[in-house]
């Protein structure tokens, strides 16, 4: 495989046969490594003043990584 992708990771299998039973095969997992990518689902987000708001992105990382928000360099609690 060249120039894999997010996308690819998951399982692959390799499968012999030769006319001869049984065929034969092998699992195996690939993870693909890869850094973290942010999409705001948001825009623009308002709210009415002592509201609660939500804020929301979608990350994909692997491996997995922290998020949190931060304000004027002020972290936030998630």
């Amino acid at each position: 495989m060249t120039a894999v992708r997010r996308v690819m990771n998951g399982a692959y299998f390799c499968i012999a046969t030769n006319g001869v039973p049984p065929s034969v095969s092998k699992r195996i997992l690939l993870h693909i490594l890869c850094k973290p990518s942010v999409q705001a689902t948001q825009k623009l987000l308002g709210g009415y003043l002592g509201e609660a708001v939500v804020l929301r992105c979608k990350i994909e990382a692997n491996p997995l990584t922290s998020v949190y928000w931060t304000h004027t360099d002020v972290k936030l609690l998630n």
